[in-house]
């Protein structure tokens, strides 16, 4: 590509997978200046200065705006998206997953709507990103250098501001820190750390390793542990989230949170209304004489049936 492919609509409408340097930056008006968060999302940073961008409203608009502007130019229906029959290889569109407007999602483009004591508890506990309820995020910080973070993670080491692009990384989907989310525990595997380290970047782990099943002021859901330690399921079940029925041991988040940037595209249509994240994987499966996999939040039960456990408006 050319120079100037940073100031062409290369993507609109068509099925255009390809990264060039020039795509994304403007050699000739790229500064140091540092992205600003806004109630809106983050700024684009000096690094992008000059470039072109997709908006929300799906616009081909130049020069860019706000940083998550970019990432619009291929991953947002403004493109033809990849689709899959497997959930997990699914391209999905991010514009409409980030729109504040959905029922849940993860604050790229507004605060979250979760604003709750324990919300902000949890938040206190991120192990590098340090925020509050009504924060915004940079796509870069769940996609980015995961060399920047260290072992264990130095809080606010890279700062957000930083220089977080996403150029490359060990990890899967460009990620900053390592995320298990298809790969589903045998039976026997204990939890770790590890498996979850993106998501204790900005919430904290103590929820989650706790074998008690007592109430804790950093969730609003008090079993988390108890389903990441001590729970089993039938040991010759798939190992595979996209296969329903699967989990022959202890669960992963995403088996409870599978689309983790919004509730907008969950699997169960009827999820997609649910707060706090809440999207059931493909391997969860409706209880007896339903039709799809229920959580009622306002009552704090859930009817469904997960690793071979039928949960009939089990409380918690």
């Amino acid at each position: 590509q050319t120079h100037v492919s940073a100031q062409i609509d290369e993507f609109g409408g068509t099925l255009n997978r390809h990264s060039a340097c020039s795509d994304c930056h403007n050699p000739h008006t790229a500064n140091n200046a540092l992205p600003v968060e806004t109630a809106g999302g983050w700024t684009a940073p000096g690094a992008l200065n000059s470039t072109t961008a997709v908006n929300a409203g799906m616009g081909w608009q130049y020069p860019i705006t706000f940083e998550y502007q970019l990432c619009l130019k291929c991953h947002s229906r403004y493109t033809v998206l990849l689709s899959s029959n497997t959930p997990t290889y699914n391209k999905t569109d991010k514009q409409a997953e980030l729109e504040p407007t959905n029922a849940s999602y993860h604050p790229v483009e507004a605060p979250g709507k979760n604003t709750t004591p324990a919300m902000q508890n949890s938040l206190n506990g991120g192990k590098l990103w340090q925020l509050t309820t009504g924060s915004t995020i940079r796509c870069t910080m769940c996609h980015g250098n995961y060399r920047l973070v260290g072992s264990p993670p130095t809080p606010n080491s890279p700062q957000t501001v930083g220089q977080l692009a996403p150029h490359t990384s060990k990890f899967r989907s460009l990620l900053i820190a390592n995320y298990r989310d298809r790969d589903l525990k045998p039976a026997g595997e204990g939890y770790l750390t590890s498996d979850f380290d993106l998501c204790y970047l900005c919430h904290g782990e103590a929820p989650f390793s706790t074998t008690s099943q007592d109430p804790n002021g950093d969730t609003n859901f008090r079993l988390h542990g108890f389903h990441l330690t001590s729970i089993g399921g039938d040991p010759a079940a798939s190992r595979d989230i996209n296969t329903p029925g699967a989990g022959p041991g202890n669960a992963i988040c995403a088996e409870c949170h599978f689309e983790n940037h919004s509730t907008k595209f969950a699997p169960w249509a009827a999820n997609r209304s649910y707060s706090r994240g809440v999207n059931f994987g493909p391997n969860v499966q409706p209880a007896a004489g339903q039709l799809y996999p229920f959580w009622d939040p306002a009552n704090n039960t859930c009817t469904l049936r997960c690793h071979t456990v039928e949960h009939d408006s089990y409380d918690y």
